[in-house]
C-alpha cells in the first residue's frame, strides 16, 4: 500500500468508511450540472456516495422544462424542493451566487470555468 494510503483491509479504515457513509444518508443532493465536466461531475458524485447522500442529477437541460420555457431559476426553486443541497456546474459566471436559496435549510454550492 502506498505511503499515505488507507489501507482498505484496516478494521477502522472499514469503520470510518462506514461512519462518513452512514454521516449524511438522510440528506438528498442533487447534481446540476448544464456545463460538460466529466471529471467534476465524478469528483462530487463520489464525494456524495462517500457522504451517504441519496443523489439526482441533471446533466444538461435538454430533458427538463427548461425546453417548454421554464427559467433556469424556477427550475432550481424546483429543484429545491426535493433535495437539501443543489451542487451546481454552469457556464454562466456567478450562477450559483445568484440563485443561492434564502432558506437555511437548503444550500447551493457551485462553479464555472
Amino acid at each position: 500500500m502506498p505511503a499515505g494510503h488507507p489501507d482498505p483491509s484496516n478494521g477502522l479504515d472499514q469503520m470510518g468508511a462506514r461512519k462518513l457513509s452512514s454521516l449524511l444518508s438522510h440528506k438528498r443532493a442533487m447534481l446540476y450540472f448544464v456545463q460538460p465536466s466529466t471529471r467534476t461531475f465524478i469528483s462530487f458524485l463520489n464525494a456524495c456516495h462517500i457522504l451517504g447522500f441519496k443523489i439526482s442529477e441533471i446533466r444538461g437541460t435538454t430533458t427538463s422544462s427548461e425546453v417548454k420555457g421554464e427559467s433556469q431559476e424556477d427550475t432550481i426553486r424546483t429543484f429545491a424542493s426535493y433535495v437539501d443541497l443543489i451542487i451546481i456546474r454552469h457556464p454562466e459566471a456567478g450562477f450559483a451566487e445568484k440563485n443561492r436559496l434564502d432558506s437555511e435549510s437548503k444550500q447551493t454550492a457551485g462553479g464555472c470555468h
